[in-house]
């Protein structure tokens, strides 16, 4: 099966350093959050944080396999506000193709914009606004320049 995209080249464009913490959120089956596990190499930490146990279940088996002993996987419904990663404690946070998923898109955004260490970087991978033969239907789908503006309402920038 082919990749859409190829997720070592999309974490690395967010330039986390080795020692980073990175949390992902709604990391499913592991695919952006094993790629940040490289890119921090063992002395960073990744959560890969799911709602589905299956998915988290993927993670640990992947990165058993590519040895990545730093992924800590933590079961969490993010349309509620999460607690289980330390305040301000990320230099990273990753969203990957979940916006058109959670049923409270504030939520998700107040959860990434708490785990934000100053200065973090936050990553939004989702489906563009148009039509495709693929992914979710394009009601589910937020405009890139609707994204922004909500992120930065929130004092993102």
């Amino acid at each position: 099966m082919s990749k859409f995209l190829d997720p070592a080249a999309v974490v690395a464009h967010a330039q986390f350093q080795t020692g980073d913490t990175i949390a992902n959120l709604g990391s499913g089956s592991g695919y952006f959050a094993v790629a940040a596990s490289h890119e921090v190499k063992e002395t960073g930490t990744v959560y890969a944080v799911d709602v589905q146990e299956a998915q988290l279940e993927v993670t640990q088996s992947t990165a058993r396999h590519q040895n990545c002993k730093n992924i800590t996987v933590m079961r969490a419904d993010l349309d509620k506000p999460f607690n289980g990663i330390p305040e301000s404690s990320c230099q990273g946070v990753i969203i990957g193709s979940i916006i058109h998923e959670v049923s409270h898109r504030q939520v998700l955004f107040e959860n990434a914009y708490r785990l934000l260490a100053t200065g973090g970087r936050l990553l939004v991978i989702e489906w563009q606004k148009k039509a495709a033969p693929v992914g979710p239907p394009i009601t589910l789908r937020i405009a890139e320049e609707d994204l922004i503006a909500e992120l930065q309402r929130m004092g993102l920038r």
